[in-house]
């Protein structure tokens, strides 16, 4: 959002399960108002979402040729929403050497986000 620019978006949180519905308004990010939402967890999210979005991101990783298996990861922390498009490039790139252990990391520090990508899965 830039500085002096009006916002009132809708928005569906996804904090929790209840997926309350979000309304988000004002002129100035550090002063956003948000209503809808039925605990503060909302309100965090709903200029998180306006400011600065992000995603924790799922996904496979090839594995080692001979035995044809993928192995699933996610990133251990949101990434700004921009990167996700980089990040997957890079996973569908990555090749990994069995075995892997659930929580390797096998990308570090995706484009200096401190953002990794962990193994979710132990393959032997």
């Amino acid at each position: 959002m830039k500085a002096g620019s009006s916002v009132n978006k809708q928005r569906i949180c996804i904090v929790c399960p209840a997926g309350c519905r979000l309304t988000i308004s004002g002129s100035n990010p550090d002063k956003l108002t948000v209503t809808g939402g039925k605990c503060k967890r909302g309100v965090t999210y709903g200029c998180s979402e306006i400011t600065d979005p992000r995603r924790t991101v799922t996904a496979v990783v090839p594995g080692c040729e001979l035995n044809a298996c993928s192995v699933p990861v996610k990133t251990d922390r949101p990434l700004p929403r921009a990167l996700i498009d980089k990040l997957l490039a890079a996973i569908y790139l990555t090749q990994v050497e069995l075995p892997v252990y659930s929580g390797d990391i096998l990308l570090e520090n995706f484009y200096g986000t401190q953002v990794n990508v962990v193994a979710t899965r132990t393959i032997k």
